[in-house]
């Protein structure tokens, strides 16, 4: 399917829900909370090194043209809470998480994250 031609920002759903269609990369911004860190747990590869942001510039997490689902997220900002809800495969919507750290999705289950909303 590729990227999402669309920016789903304060709770929107990025990804896909009711398909078995598993997210591989995102890409992640925020404003007003002195930066944000993130790393995703990758199928068959495991955590990644985190990857950080300044406020209003882009951070990917994930892979491409590799064809390796991302499992789990893990979020941290500098300032105030971010909130996350994963959807992972064979589970749903897995219910809100809101703190400066958060991790959402599974980890050593094999189920693909199929989509995600977030907040701050």
């Amino acid at each position: 399917m590729g990227w999402q031609n669309f920016v789903a920002c304060d709770g929107g759903v990025a990804g896909t829900t009711g398909q078995p269609r598993r997210m591989e990369s995102l890409n992640l911004a925020t404003s007003g909370t002195n930066g944000l860190c993130a790393r995703a747990h990758v199928a068959t590869a495991g955590w990644q090194g985190w990857a950080c942001a300044s406020d209003g510039e882009d951070l990917y997490i994930g892979t491409t043209g590799r064809g390796l689902a991302i499992e789990a997220v893990e979020l941290k900002v500098g300032t105030d809470t971010v909130s996350a809800n994963a959807h992972p495969s064979g589970i749903g919507w897995q219910g809100w998480v809101t703190s400066s750290y958060i991790q959402v999705g599974t980890t050593g289950q094999a189920r693909s994250m199929e989509a995600i909303a977030a907040t701050v």
